[in-house]
């Protein structure tokens, strides 16, 4: 079954701001700050610490429920969580036109899903 990922078309240059490993990290970052135990901030979320747990350690997948808690826990909406970092291609300028040189903006467009592919790489290592 396809992830949610893999229906969302994006644009060569567009990327998720946040995957859910850095909402997890923010999440456990969060809680230290306030400094509650596991037990306190399952317990103020209905939750077990076993689940509060698999949120901080992003080993449950991310679903309705979850981003109902770490939104409301880092009082972030969901369009926040789930927006999306642009970057902005109209400041590129190139040195010939494209018409004269397709081949171009298609080296262009390659090197756009490769850096699209690096941010992302590294965004999931960040873990």
């Amino acid at each position: 079954m396809p992830t949610i990922w893999e229906k969302i078309q994006f644009n060569p240059s567009e990327r998720p701001k946040y995957t859910r490993f850095e909402l997890a990290k923010l999440v456990k970052e969060r809680r230290k700050e306030l400094n509650l135990s596991l037990e306190e901030v399952s317990s103020k979320y209905g939750v077990t610490e076993e689940f509060w747990q698999s949120i901080e350690n992003a080993s449950r997948a991310f679903n309705v429920k979850v981003y109902k808690i770490v939104g409301s826990f880092l009082d972030m909406t969901k369009d926040e969580m789930l927006s999306t970092e642009v970057d902005d291609m109209a400041s590129l300028s190139y040195r010939t036109s494209e018409e004269k040189h397709p081949e171009i903006q298609d080296a262009v467009q390659f090197a756009n899903i490769l850096f699209d592919e690096m941010v992302m790489q590294e965004k999931i290592a960040t873990k």
